[in-house]
């Protein structure tokens, strides 16, 4: 016989209870307006709650579990559909003027790049499992994304006349391979694995990659001129620029004064210049650091914060990197050891600021220097150019959603860029 404690019974009851409820008819429940018109614009009423299977409120008609216990029936969690296309391994998931490239193989790719993933702190393995899909198919439209550039590219290096040597493919192979030896250790041989499949992507990658290196030197480079009028402009705007640059650190010490002056004045607060000027990350929390170990910081901080009360204001401090204002919200002291006298030392600081960057200004080059910058950013820009163009032209085949998008990807991280983003190093170069 089934005993219920009086919990359960008192459940039960309210359930049962709720159930008769909701099977009232619905036009018993809902006063007639008064009026025709207004009938007419009362509003409908969703559709009734049915009440939930009788199995459901009979207890013994429950499953019962390994362990001998009844356990309710609780409908399982929709999943939600998988976003990976719905392809065979071996049909092609991207083709590119004609040459196309397996769903396998770039998918085996992916599944590489998903296992270095760590799991991030308070995700469970449960949840990271279920995300793995979709972690999977972003893999997968970045190396999409790079092989279609990468293959019209290489497509346009044999059209001008580049032939790979199999002894140079080889090498290249191979340096891989000893690379992938030494820093994967362990995982090494499933990553050897994948990589000398037939038609893996990694050989599309590495044949590619040398046809476009040939094409970057061999064709594009190769039809630059730099001359010495080049050079001498290119000196001249370097040092323009580090003349900005010196100008501007000049006026951060006074534009702090002013703002600590304001902030003393009661007309401006900390937390909302912090947020409003601070070059720090710490801006987004109104110059909130938290707790930092006093190794970690820079001695001049250091000096300053150790000397201010709790809720105080230092003078504009100034490290190599960077002008501060610092204010102190705690010092946390250590232990002291046996038969030491004297206070305990400082080991950590809690405290806010705000803080201007110094612009650093940029190492002089010399004219062979300066005359590779120029080929190097001028190859990059004719490279990119090309590729707009023969991705205008091409017939490109996939499954995939890959818009129209042939930006590099080191421009399109520029142009998403937060604000801070590029200053996050100054709370390791505090340490320095």
């Amino acid at each position: 016989m089934l005993m219920l404690n009086r919990f359960s019974v008192l459940y039960f009851t309210l359930l049962f209870a709720l159930a008769t409820t909701v099977q009232v008819p619905i036009a018993a429940q809902t006063p007639t307006p008064a009026g025709g018109a207004d009938a007419a614009q009362t509003p409908a009423l969703g559709p009734r709650i049915m009440p939930p299977p009788r199995s459901a409120l009979n207890p013994a008609e429950w499953r019962v579990g390994p362990d001998g216990k009844r356990y309710a029936p609780i409908p399982e969690r929709e999943k939600a559909p998988s976003p990976l296309p719905d392809l065979k391994p071996e049909q092609p998931l991207i083709t590119v003027n004609g040459e196309p490239i397996s769903w396998g193989a770039v998918r085996a790719h992916a599944e590489l790049l998903v296992s270095e993933v760590r799991i991030p702190r308070g995700v469970t393995p449960q949840e990271f499992e279920e995300a793995h899909d979709s972690l999977l198919m972003r893999r997968v439209y970045t190396l999409g994304r790079h092989h279609i550039l990468k293959t019209l590219l290489a497509q346009e290096a044999r059209r001008q006349g580049i032939v790979l040597t199999p002894e140079e493919v080889a090498a290249k192979d191979k340096e891989v391979m000893d690379k992938i030896r030494i820093s994967r250790k362990q995982q090494a041989e499933r990553y050897l694995k994948v990589f000398q499949a037939p038609g893996s992507f990694y050989f599309y990658d590495l044949t590619n990659s040398l046809l476009l290196a040939h094409l970057e030197k061999d064709v594009i480079r190769a039809a630059i001129k730099v001359t010495e009028s080049d050079i001498d402009a290119a000196l001249e705007k370097r040092q323009q620029k580090n003349r900005e640059m010196a100008e501007a650190n000049a006026k951060m010490r006074p534009k702090l004064e002013a703002l600590r002056k304001q902030i003393l004045d009661g007309t401006l607060t900390f937390a909302d210049a912090a947020f409003t000027e601070s070059d720090c990350d710490s801006s987004y929390d109104h110059g909130e650091v938290g707790s930092r170990a006093v190794a970690d910081l820079q001695p001049a901080m250091v000096n300053a914060l150790t000397n201010l009360a709790p809720g105080a204001l230092s003078e504009v401090v100034e490290t190599p990197y960077s002008y501060h204002i610092l204010k102190l919200n705690k010092l946390n002291h250590g232990f002291k050891k046996e038969g030491e006298k004297g206070s305990a030392p400082v080991v950590s600081i809690n405290f806010a600021h705000i803080m201007l960057e110094k612009k650093e200004p940029l190492p002089p080059l010399t004219r062979d220097e300066m005359k590779k910058n120029i080929l190097d950013e001028e190859t990059l820009k004719r490279r990119e150019a090309l590729q707009e163009e023969l991705f205008a032209k091409a017939k490109i085949e996939t499954t995939l959603n890959m818009g129209t998008d042939t930006t590099s990807a080191k421009k399109r991280t520029a142009s998403r860029k937060p604000r801070n983003a590029a200053r996050q190093p100054e709370a390791q170069k505090t340490a320095k």
